[in-house]
């Protein structure tokens, strides 16, 4: 199966699940937004309340007939100033315009119209909401990129450590009480794994920092993007609570500084520049990256994406194409997207070996998670997560590993019940 890249550096769908090119009608977009206010109030509830977002978005797929159509997406009115009129996209060859940077623009689109406060991270606009016309997104970009390279020496020893006394807690905690919850043990255990890779700085010189400080990173993100988590069971509590106003700062201040401070003072110098492209060393395990792949498909990190038209363009599914005005923002529901029927075989399954061989090689250009195709390249010149290939990596050395611990391992409802040791 053979796969090109079009100009504006959207993959072209293979020839065997795409026709011949051909000039594709003009039509309207499908879907309004409804009354002024009334409409983003009642979209809001369906999406937090009467359906998720699962639902919101394929109920109004088979409504409207159509991948594309308008909507609108939360937060909104009355306590929010934002705009939550969007343009749902729906299938891989909508989606992924949502990366093509000579059409679209990623300023502040992070989570929509949506952008928290700057307070939670030091009055700057992270890389995350810069566009890559600004400035500084090059510069921030390059030092990320360059922080990952250097911490791949230590990348798969630190994080087989690491998972090491992870597991060892979980059978010490399973010989007391049966069972084990697996997150306890799961957070800590990343939290002091990216804290030596990425700042240089070992929590064991913190004792306060290595019990809670992977609790304080999860409040400080709850905290700036609550307002747009589905949680979907403590109605009307979320949304009088989480979804009606912004999150303040204050509650997590105290517990920022003390990370930055332990930062500031225990990261050292990234290590000299490793140039071992690191994937090479399991590269030989195409069936568990095939595994992790395929996971990556049916539940990416990150469900939603967002894109600002930089341009008027025209946008194109398979069957028609949609004038698109300068301004207006596009809205991708992952979940959906890497469901697409004329892309995945059996979209709704699980396949371990989807992604292994030939055609499942080429499939991974269709794979988003990352804010871009699997096998893109991030760069300054785009949005695509310059971790993308390490957590991937991570991953991949995460299965094995419980491959090489064990025989067979049981749980249930996030809680480990049952192992059995490797010989």
């Amino acid at each position: 199966m053979h796969v090109t890249m079009t100009s504006g550096g959207m993959p072209s769908l293979p020839s065997s699940i795409s026709p011949p090119p051909v000039t594709l009608p003009l039509r309207n977009i499908p879907g309004n937004y409804g009354l002024p206010l009334l409409g983003s109030i009642g979209d809001r509830l369906d999406y937090y309340w009467f359906q998720g977002p699962d639902k919101f978005f394929r109920s109004r797929m088979e409504k409207n007939r159509s991948t594309v159509f308008r909507t609108n997406v939360p937060p909104s009115f009355p306590f929010f100033f934002t705009d939550p009129r969007v343009i749902a996209v729906l299938d891989c060859k909508l989606f992924a315009h949502l990366f093509d940077m000579e059409i679209v623009e990623k300023k502040n689109v992070l989570v929509g119209d949506f952008m928290p406060s700057t307070s939670f991270t030091g009055n700057m606009r992270v890389c995350a909401y810069l566009d890559t016309s600004e400035s500084q997104h090059s510069k921030i970009k390059n030092f990320i990129t360059d922080i990952l390279r250097r911490s791949s020496r230590i990348w798969i020893p630190a994080l087989e450590s690491n998972l090491s006394t992870m597991w060892d807690g979980i059978e010490s905690e399973m010989a007391k009480n049966k069972k084990s919850s697996f997150r306890n043990f799961l957070q800590p255990a990343l939290f002091n794994f990216f804290s030596k890779t990425l700042a240089g700085a070992d929590t064991a010189k913190s004792p306060e920092v290595a019990k809670s400080g992977y609790m304080d990173v999860i409040i400080w993100l709850g905290l700036q993007l609550g307002p747009t988590i589905h949680i979907g069971v403590l109605q009307p509590l979320e949304e009088i609570f989480l979804h009606s106003f912004r999150l303040p700062f204050f509650p997590i201040a105290s517990r920022y500084q003390r990370l930055y401070d332990f930062v500031q003072k225990e990261g050292t110098l990234p290590l000299p520049l490793n140039h071992m492209c690191i994937r090479d060393r399991s590269k030989e395990m195409d069936l568990i990256y095939s595994v992790v792949y395929e996971t990556l498909r049916l539940d990416p990190p990150v469900p939603t994406q967002y894109a600002r038209a930089r341009k008027d363009f025209k946008l194109s599914s398979y069957n028609s194409a949609y004038n698109i005005k300068k301004g207006e923002l596009l809205c991708g529901y992952q979940p959906l997207v890497m469901r697409d029927p004329k892309v995945f075989e059996e979209p709704e399954a699980f396949k371990p070996d989807r992604f292994r061989g030939e055609k499942g090689a080429a499939l991974l250009d269709y794979l988003f998670w990352s804010n871009g195709p699997q096998t893109g390249m991030p760069s300054e010149h785009n949005k695509q997560c310059a971790g993308k290939d390490l957590v991937v990596l991570t991953a991949v050395v995460f299965v094995a590993y419980i491959f090489r611990r064990y025989d067979s391992i049981a749980g249930e409802g996030g809680s480990i019940t049952a192992f059995q040791r490797a010989n």
